[in-house]
């Protein structure tokens, strides 16, 4: 059976309600309406360690904030990377997701939302991955 990838998503939410309360987590003021944020592959595997690691130029996926407190899901469809990957064209070492340098603010934090450890599991980051292809024989 062959199965072909068709679709990787990646997801966050920005200004969901944190569990237990009816507010929203706030988003930092760099990450006003219409600000851009981009994925880019991480090029080094060590990236764990340093502050800032390097990434590579390359946007590989785009996502625009609407809204500064309204609640709202950033997607990024990553299947052209991981499509790389799966081929050993380029190394596996993550993803950066980064404000565009023009939305950036040196004096204020960037967006940022629930992380996987968040107690409401339906907050967490998603990943969402599609195959096509001929069913099981």
């Amino acid at each position: 059976m062959r199965r072909v990838l068709t679709l990787v998503l990646v997801a966050i939410c920005l200004a969901c309600p944190a569990p237990g309360r009816a507010s929203s987590v706030s988003i930092a003021p760099s990450a006003a309406p219409g600000a851009v944020v981009d994925a880019h592959r991480i090029l080094a595997g060590n990236w764990f360690s340093e502050r800032e690691p390097d990434f590579d130029l390359h946007v590989e996926a785009t996502a625009v904030v609407f809204s500064a407190s309204d609640p709202q899901w950033l997607a990024w469809d990553l299947t052209s990377v991981v499509r790389r990957w799966q081929r050993a064209l380029v190394p596996n070492n993550g993803l950066l997701l980064k404000l565009q340098d023009g939305d950036e603010d040196f004096g204020v934090g960037g967006p940022y939302g629930p992380s996987a450890g968040s107690l409401d599991a339906g907050l967490r980051p998603r990943l969402v991955v599609t195959y096509s292809g001929p069913g099981p024989r």
